[in-house]
């Protein structure tokens, strides 16, 4: 389910998005109007994805994974540990798998598209967006 083992450019990781684009949170970032819109938290803070990037248990001499912490259950975004969002991200293939965990990282760091940061902020105005850590 899981899309291709993929190597990312020196610039935007778009293509390794659209390459994986019927992995979940890929979709929720390639087309964010399909999705329920977040909900602010306390602070004025929306959350879609969190992202990270983690070796997988094959250690650091297996592959990386690329995963959501913050998933959409029952029509609510909620924020998991990280453990249980990489359990979950390889139970069910919500994840984007690279040989370097410095690809991993980068994507973590670049894959919010232009149409989903306007989509984001049209509709969360005056909210602050949290910021994705990637490890």
């Amino acid at each position: 389910m899981a899309g291709p083992k993929t190597r990312t450019s020196r610039g935007s990781v778009q293509p390794v998005l659209k390459a994986n684009a019927s992995v979940p949170w890929v979709d929720r970032v390639l087309n964010p109007e399909k999705y329920p819109k977040p909900v602010a938290n306390a602070m004025g803070e929306i959350a879609t994805h969190k992202m990270a990037a983690e070796y997988g248990p094959g250690g650091p001499n297996g592959p990386a994974y690329v995963f959501p912490t913050v998933v959409l259950e029952g029509g609510k975004y909620v924020e998991l540990p990280l453990n249980q969002a990489m359990e979950r991200a390889l139970r069910v293939g919500d994840y984007i798998q690279t040989n370097k965990i410095e690809d991993a990282i980068k994507i973590t760091e670049r894959y919010k598209t232009k149409k989903f940061t306007d989509y984001l902020r049209g509709k969360s105005a005056g909210m602050k967006a949290l910021t994705d850590a990637g490890r």
